[in-house]
């Protein structure tokens, strides 16, 4: 989601776990966002805009990725 107030993107990434916050010109979905073209990205660690903190705080990997400008 876009929070234009703030410059941020935030997404609830699952039951459980704090939403996470982000620059709203940061990452895959910064960029996404901003350009508002798919990226789909079957080795997120090979992707230079691919943030690996989130999966380091969730004790997660972050293995493919598809994402999608979605208007309302």
């Amino acid at each position: 989601m876009v929070d234009e107030l703030n410059g941020q993107l935030w997404s609830k990434a699952a039951k459980g776990v704090d939403p996470i916050r982000i620059p709203i010109t940061t990452g895959i979905v910064g960029n996404v966002v901003n350009t508002w073209k798919i990226m789909n990205i079957e080795d997120a660690y090979k992707e230079s805009l691919f943030n690996r903190n989130v999966d380091i705080i969730n004790n997660y990997r972050t293995k493919s990725i598809l994402c999608v400008p979605i208007f309302d």
